[in-house]
């Protein structure tokens, strides 16, 4: 049984970021190509990812999102990247009831990694400032638990990572862009504060 589960498109793309830590850690990988609204057919399974980028997630229709659910609540992690823009609204449906929207600008002036369990405690309290391009989501959703949050020129924090805890799993917003992944090497990404947020969520 695969512990990681990738799903892409017909046309075969995949969340590329996420594919090259999965290589890198060398887990036991699946590249699953399914129709726009539906899952995987196998079930990932308590303590299995499973990889969606937002839009596939948005895509999903109400009986494979009960069935997301379900899977989440059993233990698997749920794992979504990219496909938001600037401006636009997501649904944090089925975890939550409500809808995010997405920060208008990026432009992002620093940002901290919050003391989160699933943060390596190496990282936790970490701080970056400068002049970065950062995602983030105009929230207060009391069910979201932030991982990463960005600075914007307007002084105000926003998640750019965050989480849902549902049942015995767990589903992780990442809210980055996943389409061009740096050519710099991983161990260059997680040690450079430049690249760190961006390569964290994978």
């Amino acid at each position: 049984m695969p512990k990681c589960l990738l799903t892409g498109d017909r046309s075969g793309r995949f969340p590329l970021t996420t594919a090259q830590m999965v290589r890198l850690r060398d887990l036991a990988a699946e590249f699953c190509t399914v129709a726009d609204r539906s899952l995987p057919e196998i079930a990932p399974g308590p303590g299995a990812l499973l990889v969606l980028t937002h839009e596939r997630m948005s895509q999903l229709g109400a009986a494979a999102k009960r069935t997301l659910r379900l899977w989440v609540e059993s233990g698997t992690i749920l794992y979504l990247r990219g496909g938001v823009e600037s401006g636009e609204q997501f649904s944090l449906d089925p975890f939550s009831p409500h809808r995010v929207r997405l920060f208008r600008e990026r432009p992002a002036v620093g940002y901290r990694i919050a003391r989160h369990p699933m943060v390596p405690r190496v990282l936790r309290d970490e701080r970056a400032e400068g002049k970065f391009r950062l995602p983030g989501a105009d929230t207060k959703a009391a069910a979201i638990e932030p991982v990463v949050m960005a600075r914007h020129t307007d002084g105000v924090e926003r998640p750019a990572i965050f989480t849902i805890r549902w049942g015995e799993g767990v589903a992780i917003y990442d809210l980055h862009h996943d389409d061009d992944p740096s050519d710099l090497p991983i161990a260059g990404r997680l040690a450079d504060p430049s690249f760190l947020e961006a390569n964290l969520g994978p």
